[in-house]
């Protein structure tokens, strides 16, 4: 996975944006074209590995909320394999973000 993604801050009339390989991916239209103001080269594996460690940093917030939660329960068994396997899971993710943080 070794290809160059181009990615380009564009000026337009109604403010800049982000282009990827040809492709709006944040802000507004540049009608007419626009110029581009900034290029930015990165690799596509670079670019998962961000968007997969977003989607981790999402789910370990979403597993800490349901574990406030596990108060909740009134069977005390439940409870205990519920924060059990929620335990292993943020093991597991501590591990995913060290490997991120270490690139």
């Amino acid at each position: 996975m070794k290809k160059n993604i181009e990615i380009d801050l564009v000026w337009g009339c109604e403010g800049n944006c982000l282009v990827m390989e040809d492709y709006r991916i944040a802000g507004p239209k540049p009608w007419g074209g626009g110029r581009t103001i900034q290029k930015f080269y990165t690799s596509e594996g670079d670019l998962l590995s961000a968007y997969d460690f977003q989607i981790v940093k999402k789910f370990k917030k979403q597993l800490q909320i349901a574990m406030e939660a596990l108060d909740d329960f009134t069977d005390k068994s439940e409870m205990e394999d519920v924060r059990e396997r929620a335990n292993t899971a943020i093991k597991d993710i501590k591990k995913v973000e060290k490997e991120y943080s270490n690139g």
